[in-house]
């Protein structure tokens, strides 16, 4: 007897194997708000006998939700390992689209088994296609899907991945994943990407539409159209949304005969005060269609998937013909599909609240960052604000030495926002020391880097100046206040840096005031020279004039 697949309670477990992760983030990004204390669904996996699942009956009993037979089929479920899960998964959605070719009136249509699967294959394989061709043109190659080519060409009964409406569904996931992903850095507007995909995105959210359409081989025409809509920043009280439509026909004959799937998603998910996601409810609607000659049935079923509770499931049948077993197949299937559908649409919001898309972090440090003196210290500030509305986040922030030296302080440890750190530069000149920030909180997370730098060498033979005024000496740092002396006539003041006052004094009762200037050709450590004009007088008499230096590198 073959086995029924999994029901709707699954969410926690099918994307071990369909898709990876969980409803949550680790216990360590928990709350202590109303959602503390919230525990996954309680699933048996002793490895108990698959026949339990039939024991327990069909999903389906008199337009109701058996839940003794939900629960067996997770267990069942659960018993299995990743490979096991996968392959079941692909074996129910392969079920299922065979027996709507079945009652649709497709297989009549097309004359023979072979051809029904010929038929399959090729919109698997379009559906493949689809997917990359999503991927590619919103420019994630990092998200470009994978596993979608190998043995898409299989036997009957051994469906490949991406078969049926799992590959309506795959199609779906790759394209909200890579537009989140492409928008991240800020980008806004409306394009049309490649053939019949159009994304448009604002500071708040990303809408990603698809309309296609191939006809195969066999003379089946396959249509499927998409929309996603993504808003990954969370609000105020750290509450996300997502939602997405599927709607997937296969028709012959000019549309008489055929089926078709739509599938209805929405996900309402929170944050918790360190970025972290507690979870989501995921609330769908599939509606499974077959017209043989404009005439047939439908399945009709709501599944929701609560994160604190029972999931819960509405059924609806009207006449036509459709089977029993196709009813119990296609709503078990219909609840995976939502909790993939829920499961992903997540972590694509995830992918934006975690980028840095939501949340700008200010960081103002008290001085510098370049040019500072060795072991100087200095007070930064880190201000987190939400790029929605400009509102505080709260939450930490984490300072952390990546790179260089000398020391941040605390380093590596959440502070409060809006945070003080004490960043201590390095005891020599030319060092470089980089801090990361990371700021945390309901509204996601800002990431800033800083990278602060001692002044470079500045000691300076200086040769030069006007007439009796003549100068030979070393500087240690001209970008400190420093003395020149012309021996024998008199000293001169200079306040320091590449520009400022200086004020010269000496033999005959001179007196002399200006500014200057330094030009060096590749900044600090690198030749260059000063010039310098003062006025004022000597022995009694006005004058004026300039001074010429030459700057040569040196050492102290």
């Amino acid at each position: 007897m073959r086995t029924r697949f999994l029901p709707v309670a699954v969410a926690a477990v099918v994307v071990l194997a369909a898709c990876g992760g969980g409803g949550g983030d680790s216990a360590d990004n928990s709350s202590d708000d109303a959602n503390a204390g919230e525990t996954s669904p309680s699933v048996d996996a002793s490895g108990e006998d698959p026949a339990s699942t039939a024991a327990a009956g069909s999903l389906i009993v008199d337009d109701e939700i058996n839940n003794d037979a939900l629960n067996a089929l997770v267990t069942d479920f659960a018993a299995l390992d990743a490979d096991q899960q996968r392959e079941r998964l692909n074996g129910l959605s392969g079920e299922v689209e065979r027996q709507m070719y079945e009652v649709s009136g497709l297989a009549q249509e097309l004359g023979s088994p072979e051809a029904v699967d010929d038929s399959i294959t090729q919109t698997a394989q379009w559906f493949a296609d689809l997917a990359e061709q999503t991927s590619t043109s919103i420019g994630s190659a990092a998200l470009e899907p994978q596993g979608f080519r190998g043995g898409v060409v299989a036997p009957a009964g051994v469906p490949s991945l991406g078969e049926g409406v799992f590959g309506a569904l795959i199609t779906m996931i790759v394209g909200s994943e890579a537009a989140v992903t492409a928008t991240n850095d800020g980008q806004v507007g409306k394009q049309q990407l490649g053939e019949g995909i159009k994304i448009e995105a604002t500071k708040d959210k990303v809408e990603l539409t698809t309309e296609n359409k191939s006809t195969d081989k066999t003379g089946v025409t396959t249509t499927l159209s998409t929309r996603n809509i993504v808003a990954p920043c969370p609000k105020p009280d750290g509450t996300f949304e997502a939602s997405a439509s599927t709607d997937i026909s296969s028709t012959i004959n000019n549309g008489a005969t055929g089926k078709r799937m739509t599938l209805d998603v929405t996900i309402k998910g929170a944050v918790d005060d360190n970025a972290g996601l507690i979870g989501y409810d995921v609330s769908s609607r599939v509606q499974y269609a077959d017209f043989v000659a404009s005439r047939g049935g439908f399945i009709d079923l709501t599944v929701n998937l609560p994160r604190g509770g029972p999931a819960t499931a509405e059924f609806t049948r009207s006449g036509g013909t459709v089977t029993s077993q196709l009813i119990d197949d296609a709503s078990s299937l219909s609840a995976l599909l939502a909790a993939v559908a829920g499961l992903k649409l997540s972590e694509a919001a995830k992918m934006g609240w975690e980028s840095g898309r939501c949340v700008a972090l200010k960081v103002t440090p008290s001085a510098g960052p370049e040019g500072l003196t060795p072991s100087a210290v200095v007070s930064v500030l880190a201000e987190p604000r939400s790029k929605i509305d400009g509102a505080p986040t709260g939450g930490n922030v984490t300072a952390t030495l990546s790179a260089g030296g000398a020391s941040v302080e605390p380093n590596g440890s959440p502070v409060p926002a809006d945070a003080e750190s004490t960043y201590t530069a390095p005891s020599e000149q030319d060092q470089t020391g980089t801090v990361t920030y990371e700021s945390r909180s309901r509204r996601g997370i800002g990431k800033a880097a800083v990278t602060f730098s001692t002044s470079k060498p500045a000691a300076y033979q200086v040769v030069g100046g006007l007439e009796d005024w003549q100068v030979e000496q070393v500087v240690c740092d001209i970008t400190q206040p420093f003395t020149l002396t012309s021996p024998g006539v008199g000293v001169a003041e200079f306040s320091g840096g590449l520009s400022g006052t200086y004020s010269a004094s000496g033999v005959f009762n001179f007196q002399y005031d200006g500014t200057y200037r330094i030009t060096l050709s590749n900044g600090l450590g690198s030749p260059g020279s000063m010039v310098g004009t003062s006025g004022g007088s000597i022995a009694d008499q006005a004058g004026s004039g300039s001074e010429n230096y030459t700057l040569t590198p040196a050492k102290c």
